[in-house]
């Protein structure tokens, strides 16, 4: 299975109108990745039918494309209520065929989490799929232990890749590194991230509890690729452009945006 990586510039403005745009430059692949919050920012306040709506029209223009896309998207009830969610949809065909909600809130993020870990399907392939901090509370973290056990029992490990969409700072550093590289060794899974490059305006605090100095910082830097299990070097980018993972040969490929 090939997987591309669309490494975004956290400097630039995302709109929801370009994708169709980006899935028609991609390399070709079984499934191209965008990171958390493309293309659906909290600010939009969309519903999960408008979100379906917009991606399918993007979808059709491109129906051999399988990807995976999402953002903040709310779930209206029967009495009007609105519950928001951190949520990615996998798109095959056309066609929005299965979704996925973040469970770990990150700081002062707004949404409502989900509870439940799934893999996508799609055609011959599988992978299971993760956003942002779901992937990253520490290797001895109590979510960590529950989010491996419940992994396993979905079918996450050998042939089943975990795939990150993040929207993260130092995903090169041990602050994300030694979560993905715990999560790929304990499955003997291959562990795709695709994050974003340059600098956001948004910021969050390094906590001093998670080795940082309390002070805020942008998110962005890159760190798009792939850990395999047992391997002690990750294969991971920095610069903005496409990371294209081959996961039947473990090679990966950097291919600027045009």
């Amino acid at each position: 299975m090939k997987v591309s990586l669309v490494q975004l510039d956290a400097g630039t403005d995302w709109r929801h109108e370009e994708l169709a745009d980006w899935l028609a430059q991609a390399p070709p692949a079984d499934l191209v990745v965008f990171p958390e919050s493309y293309p659906f920012w909290r600010s939009a306040g969309i519903n999960h039918r408008t979100a379906i709506a917009r991606l399918e029209a993007a979808a059709q223009q491109h129906p051999e494309r399988s990807f995976i896309a999402g953002g903040y998207v709310a779930d209206e009830g029967h009495d009007s209520t609105r519950i928001l969610r951190n949520r990615s949809y996998l798109v095959h065909g056309g066609h929005v065929v299965d979704t996925y909600d973040k469970q770990v809130v990150f700081q002062n993020e707004q949404f409502c989490p989900g509870q439940i870990v799934k893999l996508f399907a799609w055609g011959a392939h599988r992978c299971l799929p993760l956003i942002c901090a779901d992937a990253d509370t520490g290797p001895e973290a109590d979510f960590m232990a529950s989010l491996v056990r419940r992994a396993r029992a979905a079918g996450a490990g050998p042939g089943v890749p975990i795939i990150v969409s993040s929207f993260g700072a130092m995903l090169t550093e041990p602050y994300w590194t030694e979560s993905l590289h715990h999560l790929a060794n304990t499955l003997n899974a291959s562990v795709l991230i695709c994050g974003i490059a340059g600098t956001s305006t948004t910021t969050f605090i390094y906590s001093i509890e998670d080795g940082g100095d309390g002070k805020r910082h942008p998110y962005g830097g890159g760190g798009s690729g792939l850990f395999i299990p047992n391997k002690s070097e990750p294969k991971q980018y920095t610069e903005p452009g496409f990371v294209t993972v081959d996961l039947d040969t473990l090679q990966t490929r950097w291919r600027a945006f045009r």
